[in-house]
Parts: structure tokens; sequence; C-alpha cells
């Protein structure tokens, strides 16, 4: 066994010990360290005041109530759900940006994805500085930065004007033998300026990008100040409770974001005459979310500046820490966070972990699916089911989130409830991927598809004649066009699905041949008339009936998500117990980088080509491609599948080596006690009497348990 090594299993250096027969200079040099322990214990006399909870010098007794693990949980726990909740809103008001701002998915995909690059980068650097700070001070500041990235990206709701669809003409929609194209011209001269298209972008990114550092280094710091101040076998549990409440931030957006949804975008002003929450049109207020977050920053952020560096329960959580070390950390904890210049050799520790790599990757692997999964589910819902958005992200997102969050406590409790130690762990990680995988296969179930005329169905087919459940492509020869609607100058209409009498939805009243519209008479809903081919039409899509497999799917994605996420909390722990106490911020500042570059980046572009790979109705409007306005469901399904079970066979995969090394080194270790015990014996009986009696305690409780395991 090398020095390096011993030195993490004994409370004193091996180097400290003098092996000569010159008792006089071995007294020396315990004396010495008598010394040093002196030193130590006057400077945790002035602990109790560093340790107490406050601002500046208003720390009063009744404060110290709160200076406990178990408020500190509370206010981490709840800054990480807000902090969070803009992953729901971002999945949420995706589709509505691209139809206010008139950009293309893969355009609202790369401003929201500049977050995860800026959390990697920059949060994996001030983590870094950080790490060996007052950490609950540095979660306030992320906290302040991210306010102001909040700011900036809601701030191009006030700098355009307006939001206007089809200028309050619901004319324009109709069949025309004519048409103005200089308005046209206008329009897109107007909605395509150099001087003004790009500042809403801009004012996007340079806002997710402060957001995504702010809530990185949060996230860090917070998992890491969490960890040194409880109990290890309590510190499972309570990282499972806060990764919960990151999960739950998310299905809180969904859900508020959603309900948002139906109100207008310009409140407190009225959407205009025809624009209702049910068209196809409708843009819904996403930044009232984004302000109601800032709000509620804003009021409580001083609680964190108030805990102190460390909780009076560090020291006694400490020593516990160091019993459980495990081999890969017998390595010297050089400190390293002190200076930048240490960085570069930070990382070389890291990358020369095994367990630790492994373990990240593991972890990585599977966000690039979940990251994926949760931009684009809502959507996929709707897509699939033809709901709205708010019911849409109410289910993919509400009910799905929450179903994560019980994944991740659950798998904090298996480690707890059973006491998995050491590979037991990596091993329980292994089987839970299994399951992770198996379960991909439910993304094979799909819903049928509406029948568009022009779309997956010829015109002139009767609703008896159709199949729904055939892929596109089924029928030949499909085009927009068609005998009776020749006449209609259709190509610049814009998208207003209608409902013909025949059953089958078209893409506007124009597709439809209609010339004219009134209200009905009943519930004053609007009717199409004088169409050529149907003999009426009515607005929105036809209804289908409802989707059969629905609650298969909806059952299968919730057990696939519980897979995914139970293993979290347990992978989690095997980093957290595998790196040295100096290193435990960085290296979760690591693991989101590996995260957030691979997950964040390839997770929303991997889903992104899945569902415009399926679309089979895109929205073009002054010759720029946008949103895809229809999809086909089963290939959506085919193509969804075939991403999943890549990258969770991938995970099977990782996890297995990373249980293999786990166990390779847990057997190394086993066999250096040999050599522990030996020093231990000629430790606690030729030097018991130069040692402090608390060091022979330490030496033998810190020894004793692993010559046990043994």
């Amino acid at each position: 066994m090398s020095q390096e090594e011993l030195s993490s299993i004994l409370p004193i250096h091996p180097s400290e010990i003098s092996y000569t027969n010159n008792a006089g200079d071995t007294n020396q040099q315990f004396n010495d360290k008598d010394d040093d322990y002196d030193d130590l214990h006057d400077d945790l006399d002035s602990l109790d005041e560093i340790s107490e909870c406050g601002l500046g010098y208003f720390r009063p007794q009744w404060l110290q109530v709160f200076n406990n693990s178990f408020w500190l949980l509370i206010i981490l726990c709840y800054f990480s759900t807000i902090g969070t909740a803009f992953l729901g809103f971002k999945a949420v008001i995706a589709p509505i940006l691209e139809k206010r701002y008139n950009m293309t998915s893969t355009e609202v995909g790369a401003i929201m994805s500049s977050a995860d690059i800026s959390a990697a980068i920059n949060g994996i650097l001030l983590t870094f500085y950080a790490s060996q700070k007052h950490k609950g001070r540095w979660i306030g500041y992320s906290l302040l930065l991210y306010i102001v990235g909040t700011m900036l990206f809601v701030a191009p709701h006030f700098l355009v004007d307006d939001y206007y669809y089809l200028e309050d003409d619901s004319g324009k929609t109709l069949c025309h033998r004519s048409i103005n194209t200089t308005s046209i011209d206008e329009k897109c001269s107007k909605s395509y300026e150099p001087s003004t298209f790009w500042i809403c972008p801009f004012l996007f990114v340079l806002g997710q990008i402060l957001c995504g550092a702010g809530n990185a280094t949060r996230y860090n710091l917070s998992v890491a100040y969490l960890d040194e101040n409880v109990s290890p076998t309590i510190s499972p549990l309570y990282v499972g409770i806060i990764h919960m409440m990151s999960i739950i931030g998310p299905t809180l957006g969904y859900v508020i974001g959603g309900a948002l949804t139906n109100v207008y975008v310009d409140w407190p002003k009225d959407p205009p005459n025809g624009l209702t929450s049910n068209s196809v049109a409708w843009v819904g207020a996403w930044w009232i979310n984004y302000l109601g977050i800032v709000v509620l920053i804003a009021l409580t952020v001083l609680f964190v500046f108030a805990f102190p560096r460390h909780l009076p329960s560090y020291y006694n959580t400490r020593q516990e820490r160091i019993k459980e070390a495990t081999v890969a950390t017998q390595h010297m904890d050089y400190q390293y966070g002190n200076r930048m210049i240490d960085l570069p050799k930070a990382i070389k520790q890291l990358l020369s972990n095994k367990i630790f790599m492994f373990a990240s990757f593991g972890i990585t692997v599977d966000k690039v699916a979940i990251n994926g999964l949760t931009m684009f589910l809502p959507q996929y819902i709707q897509a699939q089911t033809g709901y709205s958005l708010l019911v849409a992200s109410m289910l993919g997102g509400g009910l799905i989130s929450f179903i994560a969050s019980v994944g991740q406590v659950a798998g904090g409790y298996v480690i707890k409830r059973w006491k998995l130690k050491g590979s037991q762990i990596s091993r329980f990680c292994f089987f839970t991927s299994i399951c992770n995988f198996l379960l991909g296969g439910v993304y094979l179930i799909s819903c049928p598809n509406i029948p568009i005329a022009g779309v997956n169905i010829p015109y002139n087919f009767n609703n008896s004649q159709i199949d729904i459940s055939l892929p596109l492509n089924t029928y030949a020869n499909i085009t927009y066009k068609a005998a009776c609607n020749s006449h209609c100058l259709c190509d610049s209409v814009p998208f207003e699905p209608v409902c013909g009498g025949d059953g089958i939805s078209y893409l506007s009243p124009c597709h439809a041949g209609c010339s004219s519209l009134k209200e009905s008479d009943f519930n004053n809903n609007l009717v199409y008339k004088n169409c050529t081919c149907v003999p009426s039409a009515t607005p929105g899509f036809c209804q289908v009936p409802i989707c059969q497999p629905l609650y298969a799917l909806m059952i299968g994605i919730t057990f696939s998500v519980i897979a995914a996420y139970i293993s979290y909390s347990p992978t989690l722990t095997v980093i957290l117990r595998n790196v040295p106490e100096s290193q435990v911020s960085f290296a979760l500042g690591v693991l989101g980088f590996m995260k957030r570059m691979i997950g964040g980046l390839l997770g929303p572009i991997f889903l992104g080509i899945v569902m415009d790979k399926a679309c089979s109705l895109w929205n073009i409007e002054c010759d720029h491609n946008q949103f895809c306005w229809q999809y086909d469901n089963r290939d959506m399904s085919k193509n969804m599948f075939i991403t999943m079970i890549v990258f969770k066979g991938m995970q099977v995969i990782i996890y297995a080596v990373l249980w293999y090394f786990h166990r390779k080194d847990e057997k190394r270790y086993l066999q250096d006690i040999g050599q522990v015990s030996q020093l231990s014996t000629l430790t606690s009986t030729k030097l018991a009497g130069t040692l402090l009696p608390s060091e022979v305690d330490s030496l033998n409780e810190t020894t004793q348990p692993l010559l046990n395991s043994k």
C-alpha cells in the first residue's frame, strides 16, 4: 500500500510517524503534533461565531432555531423548485415563441440550448471557484444572477408590437380568385426587417446564458452544501428529496405554464375578434411565468444568505464521511479550488477516477433521452392525441414529472432501507437500467392520425373509406390542390383548419373551396358556406374517436420515467462517496458540464429531429420555413422508439462497466487491509503512550470496520 493511500485511512499521515530507535526524536515529533492539535482546538472554540445563523452582526439567538440541516434542506428545496420551474416553462412556451416571433423550431431549440451551454461552461468555472468559499453565500449570488437573466429573457415582450394574426380579417382564409400581394410583401418586410429581427433572439440567448450559469451554480453548490452538513447515511435521502423538488419544479412549470397559455399574450388587452384559445393561431401569455419567478426569488433570497458557512453539525458528520471513504478517495486531498491555476490538476484527478467517470457517463447518456423528452413530451402528446397544449402539458409535464420525482426519492430510499454500499449501489443501478431499456418499447404505441385532405388522405374520399391508422404516404398522389378548389388561390392562405360536412378536416376554408361565412343559429358558431369541396364547414379539426391506446401509452411512459429516475440518486451517491470532499462541488460541476454539453444539447436536437422527420405539414411564410402544424403519429412513434432504445442500451453497457470497476476496486481495497491491520496494531500499542486518547480511539474506530469487513 502506498503512503498516499495509507494517509487517507489513518488520522495521521504516515510521514509523521518516525520508525527510528531514537525515542527522543519520536517524542519530539508527537509533541509537535500535540501543539498542532492545541491550535486546532483553539480554532474549534471560535466555531460558535462562524456557525451562527444571521446576516452581518445581526445574529439573534431566536434565529438559531433554523440553524440546522432540516431548515437548510427546506430552503434549498424551495429554491430548487423555483429554479427548475423554467424547464417546464421552456417546453410549454416553445411553440408560442415560434408563432409570436416568427422563429423556427430549430431557432427556438438553439435559444433554449444556450442555457445548457452556459450552465456547462460557466457552471463548472463558478463552482470550481466557489467550492472552497462560503457555499450558502454563493448560492445567493447565483440566484441574483438568475433574476437578471430572467428579466432579460422577458424583455422582448415589452419591446415588440402587439401580436397580430390575419389582422382581424377572417375573410383572408376564404376562397378568392385574386389576391393582394402588396400587403403580403409589406408584412414580410416588416417581420424580417434586419434592424429588429435579431434583437429578440439576442435578448433570449443572453437571458438564457445568465439563467443557465446561475441555475447550474445553485444546483452544484446546493448538493455539496447539504451533503457536507449531514450524516452519510442520511445524505442519500436528503439528496433524493432535493432532486425530487428539482423535478416537482418542472412539474409546476408545466401546469402553471400550461394554464397561462389560455391567457392572451398581450394581457390585460383583449384578443382580437374571432381569436380564441382554441384557435391554432392563439398565443398565450408566456412572459407572466417568468415574472412570477423573479418575484418569488427576490422576496426570499436573503434566507439563503443567512446560513453560515458550516452548520454546527459539520465537523461531526465530516468524521463519518472520512470513515466511509472508499479506495477511490484514497488519494491525497490537495484541496484544489483555492487557485484557478489548480483547475487542470483537479480535472486530471477526476478524469483518472474510473468510478466517477463511468457513473457520470451513465447519468449523462440517460439525460440525453430525458432532456429531449422533457422538451418535446407535451408536443408529442398533443400531436398523438389532438389535445390542447394545456391538457398535453398537464399530462406530459405535470403527471409524468411528478412520477419522476417519486422515482427519484424511491432510489434514495432503497439505498437507505437496505443499507446498500459501494458496489452494491452500482449493481442496483445496472439492474434498473435493464428495466429502463425494456420499457423503451412503450414508445411504439401510437394514436391514429387525424384525416386531413391533401395531407394524409386525398380529396373526394368518403369517411368510411379512410383507415386513419395507416402511416403517411399510404395513399398515392396526395396534393393540397384538387379539382374542387383549383379556382381558389390558396398558396398564401394561412393554416386555419376547418371540419367539412363529410367528416374530413381541411387546411383552411380556401382549401375546402368555401367563399363565404356566416354565424350559425346555434351557439353563434361560425359556419363556412358556398363551398365547392363540401356542403359546409366549421372552424377547427373534426372530432375523432378517443385514442384507445392512450391509456396504455401514458401508463407505459409513467413506468419508463420511474425506471429512468430511480437510479439517479444512487448513482449520484456513488459519485459523492468516491471523490475527495474538497472536490465534491467541482465533481458535481464536471458532472453538470457533461450532462448539459451532451444531454442538454444532444437531447433536444435528437428529439427535435424525431419530431421534424415525422412532420406532414410545415408552415411556410415569406419563403421561410417555420414550425410544424401536423405530424404523422406512426412515424413519430417509430422514430421515438429507435432513439430511446439506442440511448437506454448505451446506459446498460456503461453501468455494467461501472459495476465491474467498482467491485474490482473494492477487492483490491480488502487485500490492502491486511497491511493496515498490522500498522494499526503497532500504532495502538507501541505509540499509545504518545498519542492523545482521542487519537487512539479515532484510529481504532477507523480501522476496525475495515478489519471486520474482511
